[in-house]
This record gives structure tokens, sequence and C-alpha cells, in this order.
């Protein structure tokens, strides 16, 4: 009788569980989907129009939003499920999505540090030769997702979070550099002009994303840890999983929503959508 009550109470908590987790997923494509769709549609119009972008920035912006619809690609993948072959397709979508926002975001810390940090340097990327840069950088992020995505298959199930592990940590590391060297840029003395001010005022919203982005791949690194410390079985294991992958999902949502919607506020759409 006990083993059955026990048997019983790990089905309830496991679909309790899984009914939480499905919930996330679910408001997370609630949100994304209808976003990423929108900034890619802008990125398409102002290329037809202009056959050029306002801003070469936004070239990362467009290629994250792209990494969320793989990723929702993914997700719908293995809610279908009907053969192994469509749930291993899932799998690597949603992988192949994680590893590219983590690079999205390392390159715009990167841009946004060379904005505050060499000034001289980043105006130089806007150039057709610094369009030629992001674009094989963009290259770049895609086969590298794609490949350790295909590393990550061979890897035992039990320490298949371990390259994410690690490139999280050489994430952290690259954005905590970039956020130092901007922050003493910044407090730095300079000249009392009006023009210097300005140019100040943006190079601190350039120090608040790599902030921003920063913090969120610190907690990603914190939530992955204990997820794979967790994953070594048992009930209670199961459930810090379920409630570890819940609070990821959250994390993961709010770091890919800022820069869709920093795009939509600098291009004046979000204060007219809020608007109608």
């Amino acid at each position: 009788d006990m083993s059955v009550n026990f048997s019983n109470t790990f089905n309830d908590v496991h679909f309790t569980c899984d009914y939480i987790s499905l919930c996330a997923n679910v408001i997370k494509i609630i949100l994304l989907l209808p976003l990423c769709t929108y900034v890619l549609y802008l990125g398409y119009r102002q290329w037809r129009q202009q056959h050029s972008f306002q801003s070469h920035s936004d070239l990362y912006t467009f290629h994250l939003a792209a990494m969320e619809l793989f990723w929702i690609f993914g997700f719908f993948c293995l809610i279908c499920n009907k053969c192994p072959v469509i749930s291993i397709v899932g799998n690597c979508a949603i992988r192949v999505a994680f590893y590219g926002e983590i690079f999205f975001h390392d390159l715009t810390c990167v841009e946004r540090y060379l904005a505050v940090v060499h000034p001289v340097i980043y105006h130089g990327l806007k150039s057709t030769r610094g369009l030629r840069i992001k674009i094989i950088s963009i290259g770049g992020v895609w086969l590298l997702s794609f490949g350790l995505t295909f590393i990550n298959l061979g890897i035992c199930s039990a320490y298949s979070s371990f390259p994410l592990l690690c490139l999280l940590i050489i994430s952290i590391l690259a954005t905590s550099f970039c956020s130092f060297y901007a922050l003493c840029a910044l407090i730095r003395p300079k000249p009392g002009l009006e023009k210097g001010e300005r140019v100040d005022r943006s190079k601190r919203r350039a120090l608040h994303t790599i902030i921003f982005l920063w913090c969120m791949l610190c907690l990603w690194f914190v939530m992955l840890l204990l997820k794979f410390i967790l994953g070594q079985s048992s009930l209670y294991s199961y459930i810090g999983q379920c409630l570890v992958s819940t609070v990821l999902n959250w994390f993961n949502l709010c770091s890919c929503l800022v820069l869709p919607l920093m795009f939509l506020r600098r291009t004046g759409k979000l204060s007219s959508i809020f608007n109608n």
C-alpha cells in the first residue's frame, strides 16, 4: 500500500510539475511570437524600402528574434512528439536557440562596450567594412550554435547542461569585462559640455544594457547549475528541477524581451503601440 501511495504521489507531482512548466512555456510563446514576428516584419520593411537598415546594430536584434522563433518551432515539435525524429528536431532547435541567445547577447554587450570605451572603433563599424564584420559574426553564431548542439547530442543526458554551463561562464567573464571597463569610462572626468552630456546619456544607456544582460546571464548560470546538481534524481530533486526550470524560463524570457523592446522603443513603435 505504501509503495502504491508513493507511486500515486509521484505521478501527481510529475503531472503538476509538467503542467507548471507547460504554462510557463505557453506564456513565453504568447509574449514572444507576436513581438519577434513584428520586429522581423519591421526589419524586412526597412530593407525593402531602403535596401539597408536604419542601424547596423539592429542586425543582432533581428537574428535574436529569429532565434526565438526557432525556439518556438522546437517547442511545438516536442509538443507534437509523433515520432522520435520530430522530438530530436525539436530538442535540437531549442538548444540552437539557447546557444544563439547567449552569443547574440555577448555580441550586443561587446558592441555597447565599444560604443562607450572605443567610440571611434564603434563608429567605424557603421561602414561597409563594419557591416561585413557583423555579417560574418552572425554567420559564426549560427554555425557555432548548430555545432554545439550536435556536440551536445553525443553527451550523456545527465551532463547535457555541461556545454551550456561552460558557455555561460565564458559569457559572464566577457560581459563582466565589458561592464567594468564601460563603468570606468563613464566615471572618468570629462569636460562639462552640453554635447558631452548628451553623449554620456547615450553611453549610460549602453552601460545599462550591458549590466542587464550580464545579470540575466549570471541568473541563467545559477539556475542551470542548480538544475545540473538536482539532476541526480529522487522525488525531491525532480520537484526542484521543475521549479528551477520554471524560474529559468522566466529569466530567459526577460533577457529575450529586452533587445526587441529596445528596438521598438528606438524606432518609436513601442509608444505608438501603447497609444493605440
